[in-house]
């Protein structure tokens, strides 16, 4: 009596046309009862027959290995249960008889391998289960084409949609109810400056889990902005198309992180990673070490009870360290020295007003040329499409030019917005910064970590130092200096204003600011006037005026 092993195999499409592996087993059975085959070793899978690759397969081989002596056939229904890949069943229907002494043998398509003609018949039966696949890949290669030149997405649909269908019965994507508002949040944050690492940590917040790897392709998926892209072949280019879904990103913001994603790149880096920031250490980043002058960070420690403390410290000389709150304090109490007078708001309502009016002229012409400029860039943009279209340029060619238009024109706008911005709502930043700045000390204390960075990077470009004693700093923001130059200090006596100037320049390295001496900067400091913001430089003052309170107002 032969011993057998036999092999039943579907894959999921075909279950679902009506295939079945119990009616195989069951054919396979009988034939072996007519035959008196005694069955040892089944084989039953559902599993594409593309390759081999498969975990039952896989099995049997190990069994045969082993126990080749036992068996004298495998047998099948019909050669495309076996595989549909011709080349890798002619080797191994060759490996199990040359090593092991098995013969595969299709009950329905019996092959009499002592016959060498009957090889034709073999190599038909396997071939044509392979053509049968070609065939259907095609044909769904071109529904996928067709469907997507149509703006139709049919694929699983990217984070932020669902998969639904039209009211003509057609695969259709339509904005997630509630991701599609996070996939806007992620795309400001990161205009926003926000780095890729902190927006993945807040989007697992609200429970939208992405994985640091796709965070760079979410950011440049055209289908946000509804469109769809047609990938190139070999008789059509690449081409973009409108999408019949909904767009969740407008093209502007989209545009805008095209062209941050392209700097980051073009710098040789990747966006700056996320400094983590603590409500403990918001000095962190701003700080350079007194000893090595390299930047200092934060970390907490356990005490001997468990609690825990935080320490700003150097890991480059690792020679300063100290308690958080210590620094703190002493910036907190800094900071009281740049509070201003409520009446200076008055004044420098009165400066910028004629500022304004001064280089309205100037302003208007300007906006002029750069909405000319503007113009003739959209329409090189909109032209671009037609000549990928026509073969007159490569996909390559058209993603750098449309990048490098992109990026044009984000910047003309900007342009053209901040010049918008000086003329229709400086008077609203300058009133902002300077309620900031009446109380900036209590402000400071009761802002949030992000907004503490903010406000110590507007008043101090370049990063401090702590000597044990006081925080010490080798520039601070010349538009501050023109705001506290005629605060309330100057309608005290000299006495106390220079007490209070000597007090805050005293905590400036000199060779950091001009003039280099310290007397330099009180003489400075207390020789500022009214006039001296109009008439000796008008346009200075205007363009420190306007970056500082744009960054700090806005805070």
């Amino acid at each position: 009596m032969k011993k057998v092993a036999i092999m039943c195999r579907v894959s999921s499409d075909e279950q679902a046309k009506g295939y079945s592996l119990d009616a195989q087993h069951e054919s396979i059975t009988r034939y072996c009862e007519r035959n008196g085959y005694e069955i040892i070793y089944e084989i039953k899978e559902d599993h594409s027959a593309k390759s081999f690759n498969r975990p039952e397969w896989k099995k049997w081989k190990k069994y045969a290995k082993v126990n080749f002596r036992d068996i004298d056939m495998l047998l099948i229904t019909t050669w495309d249960r076996f595989t549909r890949n011709a080349i890798d069943g002619q080797i191994e229907i060759r490996d199990h008889n040359q090593k092991w002494d098995i013969t595969i043998q299709a009950v329905e398509q019996r092959i009499d391998f002592s016959i060498p003609e009957q090889k034709a018949m073999l190599a038909f039966y396997l071939i044509m289960p392979e053509i049968d696949n070609d065939r259907r890949s095609i044909k769904i290669k071109d529904g996928i084409r067709q469907a997507l030149k149509q703006g139709r997405w049919i694929r699983k649909a990217p984070l932020g949609y669902r998969n639904t269908r039209d009211e003509n019965n057609k695969p259709i994507i339509v904005p997630h109810e509630t991701k599609a508002s996070l996939i806007k949040y992620a795309f400001e944050a990161y205009v926003n400056g926000t780095p890729q690492s902190e927006i993945r940590r807040e989007l697992a917040k609200k429970g939208f889990k992405i994985a640091k790897s796709s965070m760079s392709g979410l950011f440049r998926r055209e289908t946000y902005i509804g469109k769809i892209i047609v990938p190139a072949n070999k008789h059509e280019p690449l081409m973009i198309v409108e999408g019949v879904h909904e767009a969740i990103i407008d093209e502007d913001l989209f545009f805008k992180v095209q062209a941050m994603l392209t700097d980051g790149i073009k710098k040789g880096n990747k966006i700056a990673k996320t400094k983590t920031r603590r409500d403990e250490l918001p000095l962190r980043g701003h700080l350079l070490c007194s000893n090595c002058n390299g930047t200092v960070t934060g970390s907490r420690s356990r005490g001997r009870l468990g609690k825990r403390y935080f320490y700003y410290h150097c890991n480059h000389c690792k020679k300063e360290r100290y308690p958080a709150h210590v620094i703190n304090d002493n910036f907190e109490e800094l900071l009281t020295l740049f509070e201003v007078d409520a009446s200076v708001q008055v004044l420098y309502n009165l400066i910028i007003e004629k500022i304004l009016l001064s280089n309205g002229v100037d302003s208007k012409q300007e906006a002029k040329n750069i909405k000319v400029k503007l113009d003739k860039e959209m329409k090189r943009l909109e032209n671009l499409q037609d000549l990928l279209v026509d073969s007159e340029i490569t996909s390559d060619e058209y993603k750098s030019m449309r990048n490098r238009y992109n990026s044009i024109i984000i910047d003309l706008k900007d342009k053209l917005g901040n010049i918008k911005q000086t003329k229709n709502g400086f008077e609203r930043y300058l009133s902002s910064g300077l309620s900031y700045m009446q109380n900036l000390s209590k402000t400071y204390i009761n802002s949030s970590v992000e907004l503490k960075q903010k406000i110590i990077g507007s008043i101090f470009p370049e990063k401090m130092s702590f000597d044990g004693n006081q925080c010490r700093t080798q520039k601070i923001n010349p538009a501050v200096l023109l705001i506290l130059s005629i605060g309330k200090e100057f309608r005290k006596n000299k006495t106390e204003q220079s007490l209070k100037f000597k007090q805050l320049f005293g905590l400036v390295e000199s060779e950091g600011l001009e003039p280099s001496s310290k007397q330099g900067l009180l003489e400075l400091s207390t020789r500022l006037s009214f006039s001296w913001v109009f008439d000796v430089t008008p346009a200075k003052s205007n363009q420190l005026l306007h970056l500082f309170f744009i960054n700090f107002g806005q805070s």
